[in-house]
């Protein structure tokens, strides 16, 4: 009995010493992504995707005003100023972390990167319950924080690891519904689900279909005892997407409303959101669409290839698993496709299952005894990922935003009245200018410059009672398309001035400031 007691403690001793590495991986990756987050803090919502970052950070600048929670403000294209998505629950927190003195660009910020790190919490409970201990955790966790695609959109306004958070305790608490049957965890999981879906629909695919195969896995081994809770959880998710399908014909009826909404409904924008079979069957495309994702998640495309090179290897239940994680990676992809090839953000809340095949694999080796290739591996893709933020594109966004927006924000709202509207042409419908100018008015977006007469000719009326401030031209060129209808603007000013910034024109009437 005393040696079977010294070879469990020699044992527990050596399983210890094997995982000292992996936590020390774990510590160098959140160092590294801490930093990032700090680092780069204070700088402007203009490094990557300004247009998405602006939008999701204008609507919680103006959701006090009114605090309309579900038709919120989104005021770009002119009034009516409601133009509603996703339901702003993350527009809403990082309004109230405002409310309370946190600059509005640092509370968004710290909301995304506090939910990225949150996803560890559910993320550690799942693995092991299905796994029975932490070894795929260990593994997971290092690559998780040291992928450069949460490293860089982890620290950005945006409502991504904000919704991966969400979907990841609803997964949780569906796992813990079939493992225990509490009404609790039912509860739960229909909450968060809910939640899920109206923050962010397109990451609900995977999480939907695992929810499922979890309660079907369950349901195939214990029939009769598992299929009243099938049955339950499938019921509360049908009242999620009932929610969700609410929400959408009623956020579809405020957009309806203005000019430029009737074009932002989800029926107008299906084949934009879903694609075409024939972008689907471009081979060239999907290739250069996988090799970016790659690149985006692993630093490197060819780190994807090398993990596969190793899958073969594991035992099947582990080969299935992986498996699994990575078509549902695939699955949203396939779903909203053209959302997913535009978009490199869009990968950020389902790359997480790409992470998973990649820790999965590694800790199949080293449940196949091969501990020190194992750890080398894993410690090999920190480095890698580590390294290439810095030497690629990630950084180099970083370190040179797009300040000529900012500056001409600032200046607005320096020179115009608090309670005035600023009109925009030549950004598309980008909410940088307004946000950085705290001014509401029109973007006009050049998918509807069929209407810019009408608009621009009937001003007034769709700038819900405020006086023009300012008009902005960029570029100021004479072949500039839009160049009639900005000068058309500016002639309706009493008292116009001009200024050039950079290769824009903003014409402002010289009244001054009233804040």
């Amino acid at each position: 009995m005393n040696s079977l007691h010294v070879m469990r403690r020699q044992l527990d001793t050596l399983r210890r010493t094997e995982h000292l590495f992996l936590y020390l991986l774990f510590f160098a990756a959140f160092l590294h992504s801490f930093f990032i987050f700090t680092f780069y803090l204070d700088g402007p919502l203009t490094d990557m995707h300004a247009f998405r970052q602006t939008q999701t950070a204008v609507t919680a600048f103006w959701l006090p005003e009114h605090w309309a929670v579900l038709d919120y403000q989104t005021p770009v294209v002119g009034s009516p100023w409601s133009i509603p998505y996703e339901f702003p629950l993350y527009q809403i927190l990082a309004a109230l972390l405002h409310a309370v003195g946190m600059p509005l660009a640092v509370a968004g910020r710290c909301l995304s990167w506090f939910a990225m790190l949150a996803v560890l919490f559910p993320a550690q409970r799942i693995l092991r319950c299905l796994s029975g201990d932490n070894e795929q955790f260990l593994f997971f966790a290092p690559l998780y924080l040291a992928s450069p695609i949460y490293v860089f959109w982890g620290r950005t306004f945006m409502i991504e690891t904000f919704s991966l958070f969400l979907f990841t305790l609803f997964l949780w608490a569906t796992l813990a519904y079939r493992e225990r049957g509490s009404l609790l965890a039912l509860f739960g999981a229909g909450l968060f689900g809910c939640l899920g879906l109206l923050v962010k629909v397109t990451t609900a695919p995977p999480f939907y279909l695992a929810g499922a195969l979890l309660l079907g896995e369950k349901l195939w081994a214990e029939r009769r005892t598992a299929l009243r809770r099938a049955a339950a959880w499938a019921g509360v998710m049908a009242v999620t997407v009932a929610v969700l399908v609410a929400w959408v014909a009623y956020s579809d009826a405020v957009k309806a409303e203005n000019v430029f909404g009737r074009s932002m409904t989800a029926l107008a924008l299906r084949q934009w959101n879903f694609g075409t079979l024939a972008q689907r069957a471009d081979y060239d495309v999907f290739i250069r669409f996988m090799s970016r994702a790659m690149d985006d998640i692993f630093g490197y495309c060819g780190m994807f290839v090398i993990i596969l090179f190793f899958y073969p290897l594991l035992k099947p239940e582990a080969r299935t698993r992986a498996f699994l994680s990575l078509l549902f990676f695939v699955l949203p992809l396939a779903i909203f496709y053209n959302l997913h090839v535009v978009h490199n953000y869009y990968q950020t809340p389902v790359a997480i299952f790409v992470v998973l095949f990649a820790s999965l694999v590694m800790s199949g080796l080293h449940e196949l005894g091969y501990v020190r290739y194992s750890n080398f591996l894993c410690g090999f893709f920190l480095l890698v990922m580590v390294g290439s933020f810095h030497l690629n594109s990630f950084e180099t966004v970083l370190e040179n935003p797009n300040r000529l927006t900012v500056a001409i924000g600032d200046f607005i709202k320096k020179k115009t009245p608090q309670h005035s509207a600023v009109v925009v042409f030549g950004i598309d419908w980008s909410s940088e200018i307004n946000y950085y100018s705290e001014r509401k008015g029109i973007v006009f977006p050049k998918w509807a410059y069929d209407r810019t007469g009408a608009v621009v000719g009937d001003i007034d009326a769709h700038l819900g009672g405020l006086p023009l401030g300012a008009v902005v031209l960029c570029p100021n060129t004479k072949e500039n398309a839009w160049r009639p209808f900005a000068q058309a603007l500016v002639g309706k000013m009493r008292h116009p001035e001009t200024v050039g910034i950079g290769p824009c024109l903003i014409a402002v009437d010289n009244g001054g400031a009233d804040n």
